[in-house]
C-alpha cells in the first residue's frame, strides 16, 4: 500500500513529498501529464529545497510517478491503472491548486473544484476496493474566510455568508465542502488543512514562484512597461486600512506542522487545521518589501484615489485579486494545533526574510 500525492512538484508539495519520504513508506506521486516530470526533477527540486542526500537518493527507491489528468475522468487514466491505483492507495495528500488571485479563470475551477472531485472519485474508487477508505489529507487555504475581514476565524467554520474576494478563495471553500461531505457519507478520516500565505527566505525551485513572488513580478512589469527605461521612483498610492494586517507563514515550517498534525488523525471524521504563524505580519512590512525591491513609493492611503496615475491604473489592475486583503486583520484560530502541542512560537517574518526570496522576481508561476 502507498501514499499519493499531488501537487508534489510545488512550492509546497515539495517540501510535502520530503517529510514523507522520511517515512520510508512507498509514494505515488501523481503528476500533470504536460509537465513531463521524471524523478530526476524531483530529486533536483528536493536537493534546491535543502533536504539531505540520503533522503534525496531514497526517492529511486520510494517514488513512482503517474502522469495523469487532474480534473479529467479516472484522472485520465485506462481503466486498468486507475484501478490498480485505486487498489495501491492507502493514504492521500491532495496539495494541487491553482493559486492565481485573478478574478475569475476556468482553469482554477477546473484545478480546485474539477480536481479535487477526482480524488474524491479515486478515495471512493479505492475504498471499495480495499474495504475502507483511505486516509485524506486536502490542502486547502485559510482563506476560505472570504470577505470576513476582521475577528478571529474557527476551524470548524465554514461559510461563505461573507461572500469572497477572488475566484481563488471561492474554489477552495468549494473543494473544502466537498471533502467533508465525502468524508461525513463515509465515516472516513479526514484532515483539512488551511495555511496562510506560505513564503519562504530561498528562491524556489525549478522555476516555481512562491505567492509574494508572482504579485512582485507581476508588479515589476506593469512598472517596467509604464516607466519605458527611466530609473526614477514613482508614488504609488495603496488603499488600506491603518489596522491592516497579513499572516505569512514559513512553507517549511507550515509542512512540518502538516504532517505532524495529521499524523494524530486516523479515526472517522474531519479535523480542521489553520497552518498560520503566530504573528500577524503589519501590511507596512509587505509595503516596505515592496519599496526595497522595486522603484515605488507606498503611501497608504483610506480608499481608492479618484484620479489613479496611469501606474495605479495598471498596478490595480494587476494586482486586482489581492488588493482588498489591505483591509484585512483578521486572526486565525489555532485550537487544533494547540490541542496537539504543535502551537509553538515561530520566528518573526521580516522584510529581510522575505527579500532573500525575491532574487528573481519575475519568475512565472506554477499552478
Amino acid at each position: 500500500m502507498a501514499v499519493l500525492i499531488t501537487g508534489a512538484t510545488g512550492f509546497l508539495g515539495i517540501r510535502l513529498l520530503g517529510l514523507l519520504l522520511a517515512q520510508q513508506k512507498p509514494i505515488i506521486a501523481l503528476t500533470n501529464r504536460q509537465s513531463r516530470t521524471r524523478i530526476e526533477g524531483l530529486q533536483q527540486a528536493l536537493r534546491q529545497t535543502g533536504h539531505p542526500e540520503p533522503l534525496v537518493n531514497s526517492a529511486d527507491q520510494w517514488v513512482s510517478l503517474i502522469d495523469i489528468e487532474l480534473a479529467e475522468n479516472r484522472l485520465g487514466l485506462d481503466p486498468d491503472t486507475y484501478n490498480r491505483l485505486a487498489s495501491e492507495t492507502e493514504e492521500i495528500w491532495h496539495s494541487a491548486a491553482c493559486t492565481s488571485l485573478a478574478p475569475r479563470s476556468s482553469r482554477i475551477h477546473r484545478i480546485n473544484v474539477d480536481g479535487t472531485r477526482a480524488i474524491l472519485a479515486l478515495a471512493t474508487e479505492a475504498a471499495r476496493i480495499n474495504a475502507h477508505p483511505p486516509l485524506l489529507r486536502h490542502v486547502s487555504t485559510a482563506f476560505v474566510a472570504g470577505g470576513r475581514r476582521s475577528g478571529v476565524v474557527t476551524e470548524d467554520e465554514l461559510t461563505d455568508a461573507f461572500g469572497f474576494v477572488n475566484a481563488y478563495e471561492e474554489s477552495k471553500y468549494d473543494a473544502e465542502l466537498m471533502v467533508r461531505q465525502w468524508a461525513a457519507a463515509r465515516d472516513a478520516c479526514a484532515v483539512v488543512l488551511r495555511p496562510s500565505i506560505l513564503v519562504s527566505d530561498q528562491p524556489a525551485p525549478g522555476g516555481h514562484a512562491q505567492p509574494l513572488h508572482f504579485m512582485m513580478g507581476l508588479a515589476a512589469l506593469a512598472i517596467a512597461a509604464l516607466q519605458k527605461g527611466t530609473s526614477a521612483r514613482a508614488c504609488f498610492r495603496l488603499p488600506s486600512s491603518a489596522a491592516a494586517h497579513i499572516n505569512l507563514m514559513q512553507v517549511d515550517h507550515a509542512a512540518e506542522l502538516m504532517v505532524s498534525a495529521a499524523a494524530h488523525q486516523t479515526g472517522p471524521g474531519t479535523a480542521t487545521f489553520h497552518i498560520s504563524h503566530p504573528d500577524e505580519v503589519p501590511l507596512t512590512t509587505v509595503t516596505e518589501l515592496v519599496e526595497s525591491v522595486l522603484p515605488l513609493d507606498v503611501q497608504l492611503v483610506p480608499e481608492m484615489p479618484d484620479v489613479p496615475t496611469d501606474l495605479e491604473r495598471v498596478a490595480y489592475d494587476t494586482i486586482t485579486g489581492f488588493l482588498p486583503y489591505a483591509f484585512f486583520h483578521r486572526h486565525y484560530d489555532r485550537t487544533g494545533l494547540r490541542s496537539q502541542g504543535l502551537d509553538r512560537s515561530l520566528a518573526p517574518v521580516t522584510v529581510e526574510y522575505l527579500r532573500r526570496g525575491l532574487t528573481h522576481p519575475n519568475q512565472q508561476p506554477v499552478g
